[in-house]
């Protein structure tokens, strides 16, 4: 039978557990009225630095509770240094068209100076016999002639520079498109790459030690990681125009591609061994491409030596699918040039890049966006 100190015993010891428990519960509890010191990471430092170097193996690491890739980072830069190539583009396109109006100005001036010695011609044929009137005019003719020969010049000159203009544009272009093709295939095989990594069981292991130890996403979303990356080079790719346009061929294996004037299309000869679009007079006439009244004199050398007359024309807009070129520079034959085929030349094609693929019957135009 217990003695009476003894159940004094087993209250005392009732009563110390029951405060011991209450103690340990409220040091549990936090208390508002105090800062809380900050919560023991669960994995050392060496674990983490482990996780550090699979992330890195990965091309991926923490910043705060955000994980990057390393390389994505890379392509944006790359990214956004592409706009002093896209401006170096916009000047050579400037340049290119400047070049054009002067070109074009300096054709209607040749005209309207060319017009007027004609009426000055009818004129001194009128004045027969007035001496001072014939010296006169003669002498207006003479100073026109004068100015026939700078302008005829001055556009000789100007063609020159549009051709090393459009050379300089298309390989400016070429560069551009050549950078924006390289960047689009880096970053998907930083995508490839990364969706191989992120199935790896390391990588699922550093990240569940990143998520206790610095509470980032207990997963990556490959879509949030590079997605606006691949929006942005989407948005630069829109100025990148492309096509591929199927040719046909004839019995004698010409190869043809169908051109566009106005809202007459007629296939014409690829050629770019051709310096200039030449028309025979009836498809010139089918285009509705009329010969100015006084027009350029053009002698044109055929493949087999011949040489045959022609009139110099400048065609307003010409289109080969969706690529057009503005005031063409073509020749029109003369109408004895029986059996003579349109040729499609450089003064359409040298406008772009382009591949011409005998084999496959294709042709390749390229150009950016203006």
């Amino acid at each position: 039978m217990p003695t009476h100190s003894t159940c004094i015993f087993k209250r005392l010891a009732i009563c110390l557990t029951t405060f011991a428990v209450a103690a340990t519960s409220l040091a549990q509890e936090p208390d508002a009225a105090k800062p809380q010191p900050p919560r023991s990471a669960p994995y050392s430092d060496e674990i983490v630095a482990k996780a550090d170097k699979i992330f890195a193996d990965a091309g991926l690491k923490r910043s705060g509770k955000t994980i990057v890739s390393l390389e994505a980072a890379d392509i944006n830069r790359e990214i956004a240094n592409l706009t002093k190539s896209r401006r170096s583009v916009k000047m050579l396109a400037d340049a290119r068209k400047a070049t054009e109006e002067q070109i074009k100005f300096s054709g209607e001036q040749f005209r309207l100076i060319d017009a007027q010695n004609g009426e000055l011609n009818a004129r001194l044929v009128q004045a027969a016999g007035d001496v001072i009137a014939n010296n006169r005019l003669v002498g207006l003719i003479n100073a026109n002639s004068v100015k026939l020969r700078q302008f005829d010049e001055q556009r000789t000159t100007l063609r020159e520079k549009l051709v090393a203009d459009r050379k300089a544009l298309i390989e400016a272009e070429t560069a551009y498109v050549d950078a924006v093709v390289m960047i689009r295939d880096k970053l998907t095989d930083l995508q490839t790459r990364l969706e191989e990594s992120l199935q790896a069981k390391d990588l699922q292991v550093a990240l569940k030690v990143y998520h206790a130890n610095f509470q980032t996403a207990e997963s990556i979303d490959l879509a949030e990681l590079i997605g606006p990356l691949d929006r942005r080079l989407k948005q630069v790719e829109k100025e990148v125009f492309q096509e591929t346009i199927s040719l046909t061929t004839n019995d004698s294996g010409s190869i043809f591609v169908n051109v566009t004037v106005g809202d007459v299309t007629v296939p014409m000869i690829l050629d770019s061994g051709a310096s200039m679009v030449i028309l025979p007079s009836e498809t010139a006439t089918k285009l509705g491409v009329s010969i100015p009244p006084s027009p350029q004199a053009i002698r044109l050398v055929l493949a087999d030596g011949r040489s045959i007359a022609a009139s110099g024309v400048v065609i307003p807009k010409m289109r080969v699918g969706l690529f057009e070129a503005e005031n063409v520079d073509a020749a029109v034959l003369e109408p004895n040039a029986v059996g003579a085929e349109p040729l499609l030349g450089m003064t359409f094609l040298g406008n772009f890049k382009f591949e011409i693929d005998g084999p496959a019957k294709t042709l390749k135009l390229l150009r950016v966006g203006e």
